[in-house]
């Protein structure tokens, strides 16, 4: 039987020390994740500029969509297409 063990018990000593990481390792994932996330909102904030200045260039140029519900066709505006020869 080990050192650490009295009674079948793992003494608490050795169980926290691989529980608790170090420190530095958490800094260092730390920055690493912050470095990753500004380099993801740097390319998030470019491809907002791309979509602002295709969203300006579509609107100056007439081709910018609408969205204008179509009108529902009553049953005398459907006969009279039908009519009409208009499917």
């Amino acid at each position: 039987m080990s050192e650490n063990m009295r009674d079948g018990i793992e003494s608490t000593e050795n169980v926290e020390a691989e529980i608790v990481p170090n420190p530095d390792d958490i800094i260092n994932k730390a920055t690493q994740a912050a470095e990753r996330l500004e380099a993801a909102n740097k390319k998030m904030e470019e491809m907002i500029r791309r979509q602002e200045a295709l969203s300006v260039q579509n609107t100056l140029s007439g081709k910018a969509s609408v969205n204008v519900p179509k009108k529902e066709e009553t049953p005398e505006e459907y006969a009279a297409r039908v009519s009409r020869g208009e499917f």
